[in-house]
């Protein structure tokens, strides 16, 4: 992990350039493999489809999502159930045309901050304007309006991103060494 820079894809990349298309690094007590090319990338998820129908889950992801997550479920009974229901339920077409004016309406306001700061020669985050309009639209589908719960959700994904040491290293896992745990707790 001491090799590593905070952009973990210029790490891997540098390392790839070291170490060949296909190699393995320890991520704390957690043992990873490493394919920097396309051809090893789809041998790898073709061979070992099903170790990969599981997301990885946190400490922040367990603890916020009440370990009953779609997104972070593991593959199985209660995954296929949720998925059938969601998609049934919440992603429907008539449901999804039904938010279709939102979405042209947000769509307009971050193509609008884009136009303004190319004549204004600035530089966007890109990713962090697209995770805004993302969770805007979000909010406003389950709650009507984006401000109230835009903040929570913000730190929520903030928080499923971060490196926490207690996920790799099973000796921290009863330590909250990063305060994460103080942060995840305060939400509630």
């Amino acid at each position: 992990m001491h090799i590593l820079s905070p952009l973990l894809h210029q790490s891997f990349d540098r390392l790839s350039r070291k170490y060949g298309p296909l190699f393995s690094v320890d991520f704390g007590s957690v043992p990873c493999v490493v394919a920097s090319t396309p051809h090893f990338a789809k041998q790898i998820l073709q061979t070992n489809e099903q170790s990969f129908n599981c997301r990885y889950e946190s400490v922040a992801i367990k603890r916020l999502t009440y370990d009953s997550s779609l997104a972070f479920s593991p593959y199985g009974d209660y995954w296929r159930f949720v998925k059938k229901l969601s998609m049934s339920e919440l992603l429907s077409s008539r449901n999804i045309n039904n938010f279709q004016q939102l979405r042209l309406q947000e769509n307009h306001v971050i193509l609008k901050l884009f136009a303004n700061k190319a004549k204004s020669y600035e530089a966007v985050n890109v990713t962090q304007e697209f995770l805004k309009v993302t969770n805007s639209v979000i909010s406003k589908m389950m709650l009507g309006e984006a401000e109230e719960a835009r903040d929570v959700i913000r730190d929520v994904t903030e928080m499923f991103g971060e490196f926490n040491v207690s996920d790799f290293i099973w000796l921290f896992k009863k330590l909250d060494i990063q305060r994460l745990g103080k942060r995840i707790e305060a939400l509630f």
